[in-house]
C-alpha cells in the first residue's frame, strides 16, 4: 500500500521527527527495511532471471562483509502505474541486510554499523532511478525476533513517468541505461562501495562527501523545471572534477584546481572521459548561440549557468537554450560518474535518444569492468 498518502508534484518528501524503539547498539543478526520509489520495473527481474518478470524476483549483493538482499513487491506493476498516474510515494523493494564473516557464516552487528551500508543503498539507487530512492522503516532482528525499530524514510522524490522520446521534458524523467540489460548492476555497486568504504579513513570520509554531494546534486537537477535545472547540474560537475583530477587521479593540484577557470576545469574532466567538448548539433539552439560566441560545450554550460543564477543578466536568454543547457550539462554528468564507477557498456544518449550506444571510453580501455 502507499507508504505517504499526500501527493506531491514537484517535492520531495522525508520525516524530520524520527521515532526509535530500542537501542541502536543492541546486537543484531539482521535487518530489514524497505526501498520507498525506487521505480524501474525490469531491473530486479532481468539481473535475476533474464528478464521474466516472476512471481518473486530477488538480488544479492555483497561487498565489503555484507551481504543484502533486495526483493521486489509481488505487485510491483500495479505499484508503478500508481507512482505514474499519481506521482506520490509506495514502497516498491523489500530489503535484509546480514553481515558476512569470512568463513561464510553470519555475525551480529549495530544498527549503527548498518547505517553507512543504508545511505550507500540509497545513494546508488538514487543515481540508478535518476531521482531520490528513500530508505523506510528499518527494524532489526535477533533470532527472528524485533528488538529495534526506527520509524524514519530518507527524502525520496515523487512517483514519474519515463520519457524517452523527450517530446516532454518534464515532469517525465530519463534513464541512462537499457532497461533490458542492466547486468552491470552488481559490478558497478562494488565499484560504488570500494570508494564508499575506501580503507584509507582520509579517503573514505573524501569519497563519501563528494558522492552524497554528486547524487544529491544530480536528482536535484532532474527533479526542478531545466530553466533551473542548470544550476544544480553545474554543482554536481563541478563535484565531479574536483574529486578526479584532484582526489582520484591526481592530475592537477588543488591550488592549480582552484586557479582554473570553470570551462577548463570542466574541459580537462570531459578529456579524461574520452568526451568531445564540441555541442552536439542536436542541441539546435545552444549550437546556433555557440556558433556566434565562440563558445564549446564548457564554456556553454559556464555561461548558461551564470546567466541564470544572475537575475539581472537573464534578460541575455534565448528562449530553450537554459533547457539545452541543462540537457548538455546533464549528459556529461551522467557518462564521467559512469567512467568513474568503471562501466564500459551501453548507455542511453539523452541527446540523441536512439539506439543504446557505447560509452566514448569503451574502446579505449577495454579492460574496465562491465
Amino acid at each position: 500500500g502507499d507508504l505517504v498518502s499526500k501527493t506531491l508534484t514537484t517535492n520531495r518528501i522525508g520525516v524530520v521527527h524520527t521515532i526509535e524503539i530500542g537501542d541502536d547498539t543492541t546486537p543484531l543478526d539482521e535487518l530489514r527495511f524497505y526501498l520507498v520509489n525506487f521505480q524501474i520495473i525490469y531491473l530486479i527481474d532481468s539481473v535475476c532471471q533474464q528478464g521474466t518478470l516472476g512471481r518473486k524476483a530477488r538480488l544479492q549483493l555483497q561487498f565489503k562483509n555484507w551481504t543484502l538482499d533486495i526483493e521486489r513487491r509481488i505487485d510491483f506493476v500495479q505499484a508503478l502505474h500508481y507512482l505514474e498516474e499519481k506521482r506520490g510515494y509506495t514502497i516498491t523493494h523489500n530489503c535484509r541486510l546480514r553481515r558476512v564473516n569470512s568463513d561464510g557464516t553470519f555475525s551480529i552487528f549495530t544498527f549503527q554499523d548498518a547505517e553507512s551500508v543504508l545511505s550507500a543503498i540509497k545513494l546508488f539507487a538514487s543515481f540508478v532511478r535518476g531521482g531520490m530512492v528513500g530508505v523506510a522503516l528499518p527494524v532489526g532482528y535477533q533470532s527472528d525476533k524485533a528488538i529495534y525499530e526506527k520509524w524514519d524514510i530518507t527524502p525520496v522524490d515523487p512517483g514519474r513517468y519515463p520519457d524517452h522520446g523527450r517530446s516532454n521534458i518534464f515532469p517525465g524523467w530519463y534513464l541512462w541505461f537499457n532497461e533490458q540489460s542492466p547486468q552491470w548492476l552488481p559490478n558497478m555497486f562494488s565499484q560504488f562501495a570500494m570508494k564508499w568504504w575506501h580503507s584509507d579513513p582520509d579517503m573514505q570520509a573524501v569519497y563519501r562527501d563528494a558522492l552524497s554531494n554528486l547524487i544529491f546534486s544530480y536528482t536535484d537537477a532532474e527533479r526542478v523545471d531545466p530553466s533551473r535545472g542548470i544550476v544544480p547540474a553545474y554543482i554536481a560537475l563541478e563535484t565531479l572534477g574536483w574529486l578526479i583530477l584532484v582526489v582520484m587521479e591526481k592530475k592537477i593540484t588543488k591550488t592549480r584546481y582552484k586557479d582554473l577557470k570553470t570551462a577548463e576545469r570542466i574541459r580537462i574532466l570531459l578529456r579524461w572521459a574520452n568526451i568531445e567538448t564540441e555541442i552536439p548539433t542536436t542541441l539546435i539552439k545552444l549550437s546556433e548561440k555557440a556558433i556566434t560566441s565562440g563558445w564549446d560545450g564548457p564554456q556553454a554550460v559556464t555561461t548558461i549557468r551564470n546567466l541564470v543564477v544572475h537575475p539581472i543578466k537573464r534578460e541575455q536568454l534565448v528562449s530553450g537554450i537554459t533547457t539545452e543547457s541543462w540537457l548538455l550539462a546533464m549528459w556529461y554528468v551522467e557518462l564521467v560518474t559512469l567512467k568513474m564507477l568503471g562501466y564500459n557498456g551501453d548507455y542511453r544518449d539523452r541527446l540523441d535518444n536512439k539506439m543504446p550506444k557505447k560509452v566514448p571510453w569503451a574502446d579505449k580501455n577495454p579492460s574496465d569492468p562491465q
